[in-house]
């Protein structure tokens, strides 16, 4: 049997079968957790912008209170007279100073004699607002008639973000000496 060659064939096992049947699994169960996993990163990516679109929009509505406060009280500290009377705001809270002009006046949300301060935002709609009212009179203690009594005075502003729901309100108390 010298020039004969013996070729041996083999024949596939049992065990060889499964276990390319295992590695099919694994492999299966392995893609399905890299999924999982890349379903949670872009939901966690999702949350973190909600957040920072959030944030910026708070900082933009403070940002424009913040301005209009300034603007109400360099207002009221040029010129006092023209804020006598003002009637305060029962709750800044729930003001709502873009009801329109004919807007029944004894409603205690309505904000009456609201000034805005124009160029702040690009929609004129959005732009900031105050409102000055006369808080009372402190006068020093004692009696003295000579001593001339101090005005008080409340700038409620009220500043919108980018969207329609952030909005904030911000006050001061003023005192003006005569």
């Amino acid at each position: 049997m010298a020039g004969y060659l013996i070729q041996r064939c083999r024949v596939p096992s049992l065990t060889a079968a499964r276990q390319r049947g295992v590695a099919l699994l694994v492999s299966l169960v392995l893609l399905l957790a890299l999924s999982m996993l890349a379903i949670s990163a872009m939901q966690g990516t999702i949350m973190q912008e909600r957040m920072s679109v959030n944030q910026r929009d708070l900082a933009q509505a403070f940002n424009a209170a913040e301005t209009a406060l300034r603007a109400g009280e360099a207002a009221l500290q040029a010129n006092p007279l023209n804020f006598l009377g003002n009637a305060a705001l029962p709750n800044p809270m729930v003001w709502n100073p873009e009801m329109p002009v004919g807007h029944d006046p004894a409603d205690p949300n309505w904000g009456g004699n609201v000034i805005a301060v124009l160029g702040v935002a690009a929609d004129p709609a959005r732009n900031p607002v105050y409102h000055i009212a006369e808080a009372g009179v402190i006068c020093p203690e004692g009696g003295e008639s000579s001593a001339a009594c101090d005005e008080l005075y409340v700038v409620t502003a009220r500043g919108l973000g980018g969207q329609a729901n952030s909005a904030t309100v911000l006050q001061s108390t003023i005192v003006i000496r005569p």
